[in-house]
């Protein structure tokens, strides 16, 4: 990854990341041409400490513009840590629209809870008519 003309690795940055006391988790990710934005969990580490022990341990260039703390980082419908969704929230932070500091999270997915759209109701489909049988041929 490109950031300034240097090459950065995003998984060096979180690794020290999650270094610091207190964080389980750390992902970072290329918010434009010449900033980082990074997320930890949980929502008690401090940004800021987490923030100066990249300065301490990389390239200025490699330290991130924020570092946001959530009680979880949001996942995918596979597992995966949900780099879109971060990276939204970072984009949306960064203009000022922030959607809340501490983003709580409850029985919802954490997409769910960022994104404040309704969960969809699964409802089974049931063909007209074709209930118990397969399908003519």
């Amino acid at each position: 990854m490109k950031i300034r003309g240097f090459r950065v690795e995003l998984d060096a940055v979180s690794t020290v990341l999650e270094s610091v006391p207190g964080c389980i988790r750390a992902v970072t990710l290329k918010l434009d041409d010449t900033h980082l934005v990074a997320f930890v969990a949980p929502a008690t580490v401090d940004p800021e400490v987490a923030r100066a022990a990249v300065a301490d341990a990389l390239p200025y260039y490699c330290v991130p513009v924020a570092v946001h703390a959530l009680a979880e980082l949001p996942l995918t419908s596979r597992g995966k840590v949900d780099k879109a969704l971060l990276l939204e929230l970072g984009r949306a932070r960064r203009a000022g629209e922030d959607p809340g500091s501490d983003v709580s999270l409850s029985a919802d997915p954490p997409q769910v809870q960022l994104l404040q759209v309704q969960p969809l109701q699964v409802q089974p489909l049931q063909a007209q008519g074709l209930q118990g049988q397969g399908l003519p041929a």
